[in-house]
C-alpha cells in the first residue's frame, strides 16, 4: 500500500503494509500499521527514517517538494 506523508516541506511516498494509515495528532502525525503481528506507531520523522532504511516493513519510494496546500 502506498502512503503519502508530508513533512518539513516534502512529500514522501512510502510503501507500507496493507491497512496502514496516517493519524493526525496534536503534535506530529503518526503512521499506524501492523508489522510482525503487532501494531506499530511511528511519528512522522521516524516513519520517514525507517522507510529510508527499509526497516519495519517500510520502503521509501519517492521524496519530492510538497506543492502549496489548497
Amino acid at each position: 500500500m502506498l502512503i503519502r506523508i508530508f513533512y518539513e516541506g516534502l512529500c514522501y511516498e512510502i510503501r507500507a503494509p496493507n491497512g496502514a494509515r496516517v493519524v493526525r495528532t496534536s503534535g506530529e502525525d503518526c503512521l499506524v500499521y501492523q508489522w510482525s503481528g503487532r501494531t506499530e506507531y511511528l511519528l512522522t520523522p521516524f516513519a520517514v527514517l525507517s522507510a529510508r532504511n527499509g526497516a519495519k516493513g517500510l520502503r521509501l519510494i519517492s521524496e519530492t517538494p510538497a506543492g502549496p496546500l489548497t
